[in-house]
């Protein structure tokens, strides 16, 4: 609870000041601040991912959860205030999931799954 406290308040302090009188490169430079936080808390979600995909090995589950995923595409867009739209919204979490699914195969010891399945990914480099 703390660490969510601490990060509203990092994101409130990067989006605090003066916007009429803001220059780009000010803007840029509060956009540069989101984006490195953004970076932590996806790290975050893989790393918690991660460990649920290790219960979930323990458990002879699968990986994939099409249901889990449904609600979690639906609950991001129905959280969503804008101005980005839903579909904007179901493009970015499709691929945070199937970032975390790739990141849970790899350090769950199904490396070889993983990289057959990237293979025809077009974000594949």
């Amino acid at each position: 609870m703390l660490r969510r406290q601490c990060l509203a308040a990092e994101l409130l302090i990067a989006i605090a000041g003066d916007g009429d009188t803001m220059k780009i490169e000010e803007w840029r430079q509060k956009i540069d601040a989101i984006d490195a936080k953004l970076l932590r808390l996806l790290n975050l979600r893989a790393e918690f991912a991660i460990e649920t995909g290790k219960l979930k090995e323990t458990q002879g589950l699968s990986l994939r959860d099409p249901q889990r995923e449904k609600h979690i595409l639906s609950r991001m867009k129905a959280l969503n205030p804008g101005p980005l739209s839903g579909k904007a919204i179901e493009r970015i979490y499709r691929l945070v999931l199937d970032e975390a699914i790739h990141a849970e195969e790899i350090h769950c010891g199904n490396e070889t799954q993983a990289k057959r399945k990237r293979r025809g990914k077009r974000w594949k480099k």
